[in-house]
């Protein structure tokens, strides 16, 4: 299975890299533009590229509501642009929104997913935020991380937890706002050659506020071989 998925690699790599002129410089950051066949239209979407490492940044706001987002994101790096196609929400059990006579109670998350080129999950993080609306105030009421990591993935690797860190909230802007921030790390020994190391870094910001919608930032940071081959899938609620 793994040398079958060690050639499936090899080939998306002979095809999926492209050279990118400014790619050569030593800092590239450009803000990518929709493709027409874009299914998920977001607010902003950057590529950074400083010497080997690659980062992608999404940026996008949500109404807290039943109603999911969940897409998965495709670059190219020569043309500046972005394609993002749809996904099946997850199942989720829970209404978001609780109203009782002196306030409400709202939750919202943001799920950001590493995936390879056949689209098997590689590495996910979930951040949610609890708060409580009073009506021109906010305030957190509950907050949490939550790490995967696949061991073994649909094609036989191995990735693993590395490091991760998770703030506590913070009230802003006369606390109508509350910022929540988290930051985790994953690895893999198994993409191609044994010995060398595949890593993904997730940093997703949450930012809740007093008129029932949030933004969100993901950043997946690649690094290591076959890393540009790396994708990303976000769900949101």
């Amino acid at each position: 299975m793994k040398k079958a998925f060690s050639s499936l690699l090899c080939g998306v790599l002979f095809f999926a890299m492209t050279p990118v002129t400014a790619a050569q410089e030593n800092h590239v950051q450009k803000e990518l533009i929709p493709e027409k066949n874009s299914e998920v239209i977001l607010e902003k979407v950057v590529f950074a590229k400083e010497g080997d490492r690659e980062e992608i940044t999404i940026r996008d706001t949500e109404k807290v509501d039943d109603q999911q987002t969940a897409y998965h994101m495709e670059i190219n790096r020569e043309k500046g642009t972005y394609r993002t196609t749809k996904k099946k929400p997850l199942t989720v059990n829970e209404d978001n929104k609780k109203v009782t006579p002196h306030a409400t109670y709202y939750y919202g998350w943001v799920k950001a997913v590493t995936d390879d080129p056949p689209g098997a999950d590689l590495a996910a993080t979930t951040l949610r935020l609890d708060w409580v609306d009073y009506g021109s105030t906010i305030a957190p009421t509950d907050h949490s991380m939550k790490r995967w990591a696949a061991n073994p993935s649909t094609f036989g690797t191995h990735w693993y937890k590395d490091w991760s860190n998770l703030h506590n909230p913070e009230r802003y802007d006369n606390n109508r706002k509350i910022r929540l921030i988290c930051n985790a790390n994953y690895y893999n020994y198994d993409f191609g050659d044994d010995s060398k190391r595949t890593d993904s870094k997730h940093y997703i910001r949450m930012d809740a506020k007093n008129n029932a919608t949030y933004s969100y930032e993901v950043t997946m940071t690649p690094s290591g071989e076959f890393s540009s081959l790396l994708d990303l899938d976000v769900y949101t609620n």
